[in-house]
């Protein structure tokens, strides 16, 4: 059975992924998995193809500028967006890999919901539906016996969504605790190892790729507390929102906070943090907190995202791993399209 996907978002991650694909197109064959690119949307249109592009196709495709697949020849649609593309092709699969907006108006989210409509299986890296409806679109999914996969959406290059999914299903989680953002991690790990100031290690960090030109999404707290929402919803099931974390920017307080440490050897982490009682999240915070050195958060660096889970009976998990990057999601959003053709045979 061919599965058409169609890809919303041809940026770092999008791109990755079709290079992806055609890194992988002699495994995906041996084991039987067909997949067919249908569609790429950017922010200037798409490009689609009934048929599915070709792997030299795909290949031209990413020879093309940003936001340039609509002149992608005679397959082009200038000024069409995702919905269009979705009503226009009706694939198997939306892959969601837009950049996150944290308001009702998310684009994403329209996408989301014009999918499962539509009777399309959704896999995201976008964090914004799930941090703004995460109930509601796994009720929608699930009456229209479709699949929602996320586990790009939360420490996208280490699998730990799988495992509470899927491992601690029956294990009551009564903390979370981490560090889900890469770009202030970095930031951190510059500001303690280097002894810089804020606006130098943002200014490094920018330049290398790591953070944006506008960084307010990350520092201001948004996206771990997108992370937060998504992880305690899936524990819990319950329907947070990105609105229900109590955020502490990481600017402009960081710096007289590192001066004001008493604890030797102490490392400062921007952290996440959820009480789970009786299967209910009672705290929600995303905050600067000094960590003591044998704290095993302390030892994440640089892009690292490091994650504590604290369970019945009296157990602690803790996982440390890549938490982002274009290769790092791809793999997260390749692994999810197969579980849903898995489940599909």
């Amino acid at each position: 059975m061919r599965f058409r996907v169609l890809i919303s978002g041809f940026g770092t991650v999008g791109r990755s992924l079709v290079r992806l694909l055609l890194d992988k197109k002699d495994l995906l064959n041996r084991r039987d998995y067909e997949l067919s690119v249908v569609g790429v949307v950017d922010s200037k249109g798409c490009a689609l193809k009934e048929g599915g592009f070709s792997l030299r196709e795909l290949q031209a495709m990413l020879e093309l500028p940003r936001s340039g697949v609509s002149t992608f020849g005679r397959y082009g649609y200038p000024g069409y967006t995702t919905v269009d593309a979705l009503e226009a092709l009706t694939p198997d699969i939306l892959v969601e890999v837009t950049p996150s907006e944290y308001s009702l108006y998310s684009p994403a989210l329209r996408h989301v919901e014009k999918a499962l409509e539509l009777g399309v299986h959704v896999v995201l890296a976008n964090k914004a539906p799930l941090a703004l409806m995460f109930r509601d679109i796994m009720m929608k999914a699930k009456k229209r016996d479709l699949q929602v996969k996320y586990k790009a959406t939360v420490m996208a290059g280490t699998p730990v969504l799988d495992m509470i999914i899927y491992g601690l299903n029956v294990q009551a989680v009564c903390e979370v605790r981490g560090i889900l953002n890469g770009t202030t991690n970095y930031i951190l790990t510059l500001m303690h190892s280097k002894n810089m100031g804020f606006k130098e290690a943002l200014r490094i960090a920018q330049e290398m790729g790591i953070a944006e030109a506008d960084p307010s999404l990350d520092i201001e707290g948004w996206d771990p507390a997108a992370k937060l929402v998504i992880l305690v919803n899936t524990i819990t099931g319950g329907n947070l929102t990105v609105y229900d974390v109590e955020r502490e920017p990481l600017w402009p307080g960081i710096e007289s906070l590192m001066k004001s440490i008493n604890m030797e050897n102490a490392v400062i982490k921007y952290l996440c943090f959820a009480k789970i009682e009786d299967g209910k999240a009672e705290v929600l915070k995303v905050k600067p907190v000094a960590l003591a050195p044998d704290d095993p958060l302390a030892s994440v660096h640089k892009t690292y995202n490091g994650l504590l889970i604290c369970t019945e009976p009296d157990n602690e998990i803790f996982v440390r791993g890549k938490g982002a990057g274009g290769e790092e999601t791809a793999f997260a959003i390749l692994s999810d399209i197969l579980q849903i053709v898995d489940a599909s045979r």
